[in-house]
């Protein structure tokens, strides 16, 4: 863990990671997350959601619609903490550690979330196999999973980093 909290540049090495993670994995959610809250159908046609709200099945346009309030939560909860785990890394605030921390977890929700309900639909004969499941299973350890295991295990060990607000 020592080498997580040593100096390069600026930060310690752990932040740089966490910054990483929140820039790439925070600004990709935003992005996919506003777009589809703010323009549903575009985000449909790029393959950043899965389910159309012109659908002729009332269920796709039902899990399309509650998947549009999860985007609508995602910009707004989501996009605040990346904008304060941000600042609050640069200009060295507490409050950038307990953003943080908040963010990493959401990530790590988001892991268990979105895959077990795709388990959810095979198992109530929504969805005809578990290909779904298993392809955001493993695309949500990959991208939000492992980030968000790390970037707590960076942030724990940089905790002094924020000790003192300058």
């Amino acid at each position: 863990m020592k080498y997580l909290t040593k100096r390069i540049g600026p930060f310690p090495l752990g932040i740089w990671i966490v910054l990483f993670f929140v820039i790439i994995t925070g600004g990709f959610t935003l992005f996919g997350q506003a777009l589809s809250f703010f323009a549903w159908d575009v985000a449909h046609s790029l393959a950043l959601q899965e389910y159309s709200t012109k659908s002729s099945d009332l269920v796709e346009r039902t899990i399309a619609g509650m998947s549009w309030g999860e985007a609508c939560a995602d910009t707004f909860v989501q996009g605040t903490l990346v904008i304060l785990t941000l600042v609050g890394i640069f200009r060295r605030r507490r409050f950038a550690f307990i953003t943080g921390i908040s963010l990493a977890i959401l990530w790590i929700y988001y892991t268990f979330l979105v895959p077990v309900a795709r388990i959810g639909l095979y198992n109530w004969g929504v969805a005809p196999d578990l290909s779904q499941a298993k392809f955001f299973g493993l695309l949500f350890i990959l991208l939000y999973g492992i980030p968000g295991i790390i970037s707590l295990i960076c942030l724990v060990a940089n905790r002094q980093f924020f000790e003192t607000d300058k």
